[in-house]
């Protein structure tokens, strides 16, 4: 009697296997982007509108910036999941680089966001005295506008100069679409320059702030005011020492989700060998925008207590509007 053989053929099993990898990954990436969008939507709305006087100072222009950037992100990169995984197809380069444009200027006012940030907290601890005449409301406004202003130049450069009709037979759209040239100088603007910049400065403001409070606990002063020029009152100065350590530690994470995306990006582009990395060192990148909320959320008791009232509030209300109807029916 012949064997039968129950097996599928080899062929649908790989694309069984296909479909439900594409599947989970569609999953994965779904639940990333919105909760990239939930967190960063509830921090900005905190930011905005809450009733904290402390979240009306200039360093909050910044932070506000970084945060709608992360949405943008959110958005941009929901748009690509949408494309790749529904079957939706981009026949020409200038649609290709169009999208990789925008998400490029997003991720590029994220990285500026965190360096202004970076450089009001410099000139806070080492040039206190300086700090009014430096900075102002004016001041943080014009650095905003410039940061996306310059993001959006950086962004669609390719456009700009037409470098989308250097792309000699088109075939589908991926990071290769992009010159070597110009990925090398986006990981330089918008990494590499900013990471150096923030270490440089962080280096001289910890080593300041650790002096000063060193000076204050020292001496004994009335109400904790550090008698020595050029310095600021020790509790102002431990609030201000507490935001620098969180963005040190948004650089960290910057650098680790953003190193393997420029890495991996710079080769593929000059060789196009690890393509198949490109879903896992961009997840990762996009990732760093999950990240920044949830350091906020956890560095900043303020801000965390704000974003808990206000959902309390949100819910209160909601409970309230359902009940009352009844209540004039009833009566």
């Amino acid at each position: 009697m012949p064997l039968v053989n129950f097996r599928k053929p080899s062929y649908l099993q790989k694309r069984l296997v296909t479909e439900n990898s594409k599947h989970i990954a569609m999953m994965g990436r779904s639940i990333l982007m919105s909760s990239i969008f939930l967190l960063n939507t509830l921090v900005l709305v905190t930011l905005v509108r809450g009733r904290h006087a402390e979240f009306s100072d200039i360093k909050y222009w910044f932070l506000r910036s970084h945060v709608l950037s992360d949405i943008f992100v959110s958005l941009i990169y929901s748009a690509f999941v949408i494309v790749r995984y529904g079957q939706m197809n981009i026949d020409t380069s200038y649609s290709c680089l169009l999208m990789y444009s925008l998400l490029i200027s997003s991720n590029q006012v994220s990285a500026m966001s965190l360096l202004f940030v970076s450089v009001d907290q410099y000139i806070a601890i080492v040039h206190p005295l300086r700090y009014n005449s430096l900075v102002s409301e004016l001041s943080a406004k014009v650095a905003v506008s410039f940061s996306w202003l310059f993001s959006a130049i950086v962004g669609f450069l390719p456009l700009i100069i037409q470098w989308d009709q250097r792309v000699d037979h088109f075939t589908e759209c991926s990071v290769t679409v992009f010159p070597l040239a110009y990925v090398m100088f986006w990981g330089i603007v918008q990494l590499y320059v900013p990471c150096v910049l923030m270490v440089t400065m962080y280096a001289q403001v910890l080593v300041v702030a650790h002096r000063h409070i060193r000076q204050n606990q020292m001496e004994v002063q009335p109400q904790n005011v550090d008698v020595h020029p050029g310095s600021m009152p020790l509790s102002i100065l431990k609030a201000e020492v507490k935001v620098a350590v969180t963005v040190v530690i948004m650089l960290v994470v910057l650098m680790v989700c953003w190193l393997p995306f420029n890495i991996v990006l710079t080769l593929n582009v000059h060789g196009g060998r690890l393509l198949h990395s490109m879903d896992f060192v961009g997840s990762l990148a996009v990732t760093n925008s999950l990240f920044n909320p949830i350091l906020y959320l956890i560095r900043f008791a303020k801000l965390r207590k704000s974003c808990i009232g206000m959902i309390r509030f949100k819910c209160c209300n909601k409970v309230q509007l359902a009940v009352v109807p009844i209540n004039l029916d009833v009566m």
